[in-house]
């Protein structure tokens, strides 16, 4: 997990530095540079020693298959970003001052994330450390929901929404694709490794559910013609859905991905 949790965010770096260039905007690392110094300082808990690939990832279905992964999860990660300035400045765009029960949400839900955060991430496989992750994971949709207001003021450096939205957009049609692509290669490495090309395997199965979020998002922006407010909320969710099926599924559930939890 150490050398995925290092290659992960330097994909997502390079994929955020060509859109800030692309866009020239540059806020929104405000909101995506800590989620990539949390993965590299989170990293070194790991086991930082290079060992030798089991029989089974000896394939080169494996390469594609896990480059296609980080390069949609590096993807997903621009949109959530993109996602969470927009809704800051949709608030901010609302002109009212903060209400103080936003601040006090956000701060109450900021003091429990952190142990919850703490006891999910160092916790043992267990039901106990499983609850707890239920739990970090309702906290942290709540704290960013209260964020998005608390940050009312750094709206006025975010740039226009419509440019946000545009960059959220364009985040997941380019990420989507490569997402399925990444499930279809996923498949066609398990039948030459299992004999099979679905097991309804925990990581199976949350890549589907990140890939429906991200479907229903692509959907509702181009025919469905939703909010965009609604749309960053299903960007959030599903980025949600990402990290469920990119650290839980590989540190909780047992299958066919285990062998990625040291």
């Amino acid at each position: 997990l150490y050398e995925s949790l290092m290659f992960f965010p330097w994909l997502a770096t390079t994929l955020y530095l060509y859109l800030e260039r692309e866009y020239k905007v540059k806020a929104i690392g405000a909101f995506f540079f800590p989620i990539v110094a949390f993965l590299i300082i989170w990293a070194h808990q790991f086991n930082t020693e290079i060992s030798p690939l089991v029989p089974a990832l000896r394939s080169y279905w494996l390469y594609i298959h896990v480059l296609a992964s980080f390069a949609g999860y590096a993807g997903f990660t621009i949109a959530f970003g993109a996602s969470v300035a927009f809704l800051v400045k949709n608030n901010f765009d609302k002109d009212t001052p903060v209400d103080i029960k936003y601040i006090i949400g956000f701060i109450i839900s900021l003091i429990l994330l952190i142990p919850f955060g703490y006891w999910t991430l160092t916790g043992a496989k267990d039901l106990k450390t499983m609850i707890m992750g239920i739990i970090f994971i309702s906290l942290l949709i709540i704290f960013i929901y209260f964020a998005t207001y608390v940050l009312k003021p750094v709206g006025k450096f975010l740039p226009r929404k419509n440019l946000l939205s545009e960059i959220a957009l364009k985040s997941v049609a380019l990420s989507f694709p490569i997402w399925t692509a990444s499930i279809i290669l996923g498949g066609a490495w398990a039948n030459e490794a299992w004999g099979s090309y679905w097991s309804w395997d925990p990581k199976e199965n949350w890549a589907l559910i990140v890939w429906l979020f991200f479907a229903a998002y692509i959907h509702g922006r181009t025919i469905g013609k939703w909010k965009d407010s609604t749309a960053s909320w299903i960007v959030v969710a599903g980025f949600i859905m990402l990290l469920i099926c990119y650290f839980g599924v590989n540190l909780y559930f047992p299958g066919l991905h285990s062998y990625a939890t040291e």
